[in-house]
C-alpha cells in the first residue's frame, strides 16, 4: 500500500492514522504468511497508552486487529473525522472517542472509481509521546471482530482442507 500518497489534515492524528494502518497491514501480511502473533503485532504494539490498565486490554484485541481485512487499492488516501471532541478520561487531558478514521482508494489501476473503507479506534489520547491508542474496539466492536476472525479462519481451514 503506498501511504506516501495520503493527504493529511490534521498532522498529528493523520501521523497515528497512518502508523495504524501501515501496522495493520504489515501485521495481517506477516500472519498470513505465518509469522506468531509476537512478531507480527511489534509495530501495532508501538501505537498502544504505556498506561495500565488499558495497555493490557488493547494489546489482547490486537491479534483480532491483525487478523481482520483492510483494503488495498491504488491512491490510498487517509481522511480523519473529527467529529468527536476532545474529552479528559482516566489520567489523560485529550481524548477521542471514537477515532474514525477513513481509506479511500481506487480498485483498480485506472482511478476510475473511488472506495472508501471506515476505521474505528475506540479511543485515543494524547500524552508526551504524541497521540495513542487506549481502547481499540468497545464490547460491540470486540464482539462483531470475534466472529469476523473467526469466519475467515473457517473460510482459510476449508481452502488448506479443499
Amino acid at each position: 500500500m503506498a501511504l506516501a500518497a495520503m493527504t493529511f489534515v490534521s498532522p498529528p492524528l493523520e501521523r497515528l492514522a497512518a502508523a495504524w494502518v501501515r501496522a495493520h497491514g504489515a501485521a495481517n501480511e506477516a500472519l498470513r504468511s505465518g509469522g506468531s502473533d509476537e512478531d507480527a503485532l511489534f509495530d501495532l504494539r508501538a501505537l498502544v497508552t504505556v498506561c495500565e490498565p488499558m495497555r493490557s486490554r488493547a494489546l489482547a484485541d490486537l491479534p483480532l486487529v491483525a487478523r481482520s481485512p483492510l483494503p488495498v487499492g491504488f491512491g490510498m488516501e487517509i481522511h480523519v473525522h473529527l467529529g468527536a471532541e476532545s474529552t479528559p478520561y482516566e489520567g489523560w487531558k485529550h481524548t477521542l472517542h471514537p477515532f474514525v478514521f477513513q481509506l479511500r482508494y481506487s480498485p483498480s489501476m485506472d482511478n476510475q472509481q473511488r472506495e472508501s473503507f471506515t476505521v474505528t479506534i475506540d479511543r485515543v489520547g494524547r500524552d508526551d509521546e504524541g497521540w495513542r491508542v487506549i481502547s481499540v474496539y468497545d464490547e460491540k466492536a470486540r464482539a462483531q471482530a470475534k466472529m469476523i476472525a473467526e469466519m475467515l479462519e473457517a473460510q482459510r481451514a476449508g481452502r488448506r482442507r479443499g
